[in-house]
């Protein structure tokens, strides 16, 4: 169950290979560690895991089925190791329709086991019907002012995400749960150990941080790049409220100011959801539930509730009273400022960032180094897992760059490759090109083919339609090219 010992201080940028037969963790007794581990310390990771039961889930529902059972074949072929894997659909019905999609694939998936909604809801929470009204009836938009969750179709698959964490806590035993969204896949062959080995590395945007990273880096402009262009979450304020009517902790100033939501990258430790489910339903009575404290709190991100309410924990440290596995780290750019100098030449921390969006480097940075980018994403952001936004802007860059007209007009190639050497999995709305669910990272330009039309030769190269060696190469011939 240790999988290979050779190699476990491998970086961001190794491959997985770490093979195992999964993750079950030991039920004798065993000592207690008083020091939480470091995350992203693959030594004291390796040390931990046998008693560490990981589990994976996903959420899906009727009309994304064949999404899941494509993310079943893609684990099944490119996971090196194995971990408890659930996907969680509506209803009773609903698992059985997947089962039999499922088994009818004529591709070999994943093991998993197919959990419905409707049967893991708490029993305070009543028949499930009780649980859809509660869902319908919770406060809306007009209410709370937050447009993060705009429906109750989306405050049901929250939902189903949460329930489904409570009953993988409390009837599986699972300790670490990695959950992602149905539309995910791996961009590479993987181990387990890439993903679970990034519990309590918390990415999040802080504007205080910046202004103190800026100062103790002699005004190193690079430490104010954010994840995405935040200026347009202004409307976060609103969200930030709900949550903290919902799970019930007051959230400070400086967490109330952090961006939460900055990749769809997402590791629970069940005992701290478990414990954010304690503190949301005791205001509510003995038999409150937490469905009837998001129902108050109001529609909104599942991630906004829980990482407003672990960011907190972690900012004042009373995380440490309920003894975590790790020691929580709220990880920002700013913090990382020296590793993210890597990325790019070596004056780049003389030179003015030409955007403050992470995500437009690729674009608008012609010298960013893809392997170091990857590294620092995995290594010092601890995400093993980038957004299919990104992945798709990364493909058509690559599309542009590295055709035979991107090379002719001097665009520098792009080698995504590399980034995924780091980075193993594209996560949320992910680009499924084909019918096998394959995304080629680094565009083959096809084959030219012969143009016919009537086009002179020095139009095509003062074009970019052909190349110098191909103008001269054409010329001697004779003919068009």
């Amino acid at each position: 169950m240790l999988g290979r010992v050779l190699g476990v201080f491998f970086l961001a940028a190794a491959r997985g290979v770490l093979l195992g037969n999964g993750r079950h963790r030991l039920h004798h007794h065993h000592h207690v560690v008083h020091e939480p581990d470091k995350p992203g310390d693959m030594k004291q990771y390796l040390a931990r895991k046998p008693k560490e039961k990981q589990c994976a889930l996903t959420p899906t529902y009727v009309n994304d089925f064949p999404k899941a059972v494509q993310l079943l074949r893609t684990v099944k072929e490119k996971a090196q190791d194995e971990v408890p894997f659930f996907v969680v659909v509506t209803t009773a019905a609903e698992a059985e329709t997947f089962k039999e999609l499922a088994n009818s694939s004529k591709d070999a998936l994943a093991p998993h086991r197919v959990l419905a909604f409707e049967n893991i809801t708490p029993p305070e929470d009543g028949e499930f019907k009780n649980v859809m009204w509660k869902i319908d009836t919770s406060a809306n938009w007009q209410k709370t002012g937050c447009r993060k969750a705009g429906t109750p179709s989306r405050l049901t698959g929250h939902m189903k995400k949460l329930y489904g964490i409570r009953h993988l806590a409390l009837v599986e035993h699972c300790d670490v749960v990695w959950v992602l969204d149905c539309e995910s896949m791996p961009m590479r062959s993987f181990s387990y150990d890439e993903i679970f080995s990034r519990l309590g590395m918390l990415w999040v945007h802080d504007q205080r941080r910046i202004i103190h990273a800026q100062q103790q880096t002699n005004e190193n402009r690079w430490a104010g790049v954010g994840p995405w262009d935040c200026t347009k979450d202004r409307d976060l304020a609103p969200c930030m409220r709900a949550a903290e009517n919902t799970h019930g902790v007051k959230l400070s100033g400086a967490v109330q100011a952090m961006n939460l939501r900055v990749n769809d990258f997402w590791l629970y430790e069940t005992k701290l959801v478990l414990a954010m489910f304690q503190d949301a339903a005791r205001r509510f009575g003995p038999n409150a539930t937490f469905l009837d404290a998001f129902r108050q709190g109001g529609q909104n991100s599942e991630q906004l509730v829980w990482m407003s309410w672990l960011a907190q924990r972690v900012d004042d440290g009373s995380v440490w009273d309920l003894h975590p596995r790790v020691k929580y780290e709220l990880i920002t750019i700013a913090d990382k400022v020296e590793e993210f100098m890597r990325v790019g030449p070596s004056n780049m921390s003389l030179t003015r960032p030409p955007t403050h969006v992470l995500t437009k480097l690729p674009k608008d940075m012609p010298t960013l180094n893809m392997e170091e980018f990857g590294r620092f994403w995995y290594g010092s952001l601890g995400q093993a897992g980038v957004w299919g936004h990104l992945v798709i802007q990364l493909e058509k860059l690559a599309q542009e760059r590295n055709s035979h007209r991107g090379r002719a007009a001097g665009l520098p190639y792009l080698n995504i490759t590399a980034f995924y050497q780091a980075v193993p999995w594209c996560v949320s709305n992910c680009p499924i090109t084909d019918s096998h669910g394959e995304l080629i990272p680094d565009f083959v330009p096809p084959k030219r083919k012969k143009i016919h039309h009537k086009r002179s030769l020095e139009w095509k190269l003062h074009h970019k339609w052909i190349t110098e060696e191909e103008y001269e190469a054409a010329r001697h011939a004779g003919g068009r090219t």
